[in-house]
């Protein structure tokens, strides 16, 4: 019998300067944030991605962006550019099902 998993509830979620592309960033524990809430809105908040060479993302970088494009059939993503982001936003956000905000 599989035991059923009790989610967070909350109307809306926002992550910022996630990075992805960096040293830094940590897309493995904020995929495991979002998969632990039931929300009706995503807001990216800037800064999202890092740069556009896709030979820095990482495999959990990748894994990030296909649930929040997955999710966004579902929920509504908004994304906010931050300067991180000015280039890549008309690219991404196709991925992520998200709409941009300038």
């Amino acid at each position: 019998m599989r035991k059923k998993i009790s989610l967070k509830k909350t109307h809306t979620i926002i992550i910022s300067d996630l990075h992805l592309g960096s040293s830094v960033s940590q897309p493995k524990k904020v995929l495991e944030m979002l998969k632990k809430y039931s929300f009706r809105k995503l807001i990216l908040l800037g800064d999202i991605f890092d740069s556009l060479d896709l030979r820095h993302f990482s495999e959990d970088s990748l894994k990030l962006i296909s649930y929040i494009g997955k999710i966004s059939k579902e929920k509504k993503v908004r994304w906010i550019q931050g300067n991180h982001d000015a280039d890549l936003s008309e690219i991404f956000s196709a991925f992520l099902g998200a709409q941009v905000f300038r």
